[in-house]
This record gives structure tokens, C-alpha cells and sequence, in this order.
């Protein structure tokens, strides 16, 4: 997938990230602050995500999803580094 295609979509729109903890537990966070920088990265602002950072070094396995107004969307399984 290349998310340049997705630029308009993700880049500063408030985006999902789903992690788990050691525990497996999920933590859902919502960031708004996101860009594509890459044709397969993302730059995602995690001021505030506490768990999830603790989380992504735990495990860096992370499912992204972000809708425009019209709830068309697209989900993004990955890696997240931190």
C-alpha cells in the first residue's frame, strides 16, 4: 500500500491506533496528529498515549484506521516504532 494514494485521508485527521499490553489487553488511542512521510510510514504525534507508547515497545504489532465525514475509511494493520 503506498499512503501517499492516502495523503488527504490521513494527514492531520484524527486516526485509531489499536496495541495491546504485556497482558494482552487492548488500549485504543485516538491521534490527531498524523502525516505520511514515507510511501509505507506515518509520523504519529503520542503526547498524551501513555499506554500506547508502553504498549508499541511491549509489541509492535498496532491496526490504524481513519474515516473522512462520509465514514469511508481505510484500515492499516503494521509495525509502530516508538
Amino acid at each position: 500500500m503506498n499512503l501517499f494514494e492516502y495523503k488527504d485521508l490521513i494527514d492531520g485527521k484524527p486516526m485509531h491506533i489499536a496495541t495491546v499490553n504485556k497482558d494482552n489487553n487492548p488500549n485504543l488511542s485516538v491521534a490527531s496528529d498524523v502525516k505520511v512521510i514515507e510511501e509505507n510510514k506515518l509520523v504519529i504525534s503520542v503526547n498524551e498515549m501513555v499506554n500506547t507508547q508502553k504498549n508499541i515497545q511491549y509489541n509492535h504489532n498496532v491496526v490504524l484506521t481513519v474515516f473522512n465525514e462520509k465514514y469511508e475509511g481505510l484500515r492499516m494493520f503494521g509495525k509502530a516504532e516508538f
